[in-house]
């Protein structure tokens, strides 16, 4: 049940959900729980993606601030060469 949008970019709910009463219309169990499971395994990886993005920019600013020592250090092997 991957997400659909009309030609003005407005969401398509999937069959069986009333965005009016943002409720699930009895007889559409089925769909219900297989936009739950969809939407529980986009959050995952929403989450991973955060959690990812949060410890590379860890990680650049930790290169950041060790980058100067390392290239201190290349300035004076030149120099001794």
């Amino acid at each position: 049940m991957p997400a659909r949008y009309d030609e003005n970019g407005n969401f398509i709910y999937p069959e069986g959900f009333d965005p009016q009463t943002q409720e699930w219309q009895p007889g559409f169990e089925a769909q219900r729980e297989e936009w739950e499971r969809q939407y529980a395994e986009a959050q995952a990886r929403f989450m991973a993606h955060k959690k990812q993005k949060a410890e590379a920019q860890a990680a650049d600013a930790a290169a950041a601030t060790s980058a100067p020592e390392q290239t201190d250090q290349k300035s004076d092997q030149q120099v001794a060469e």
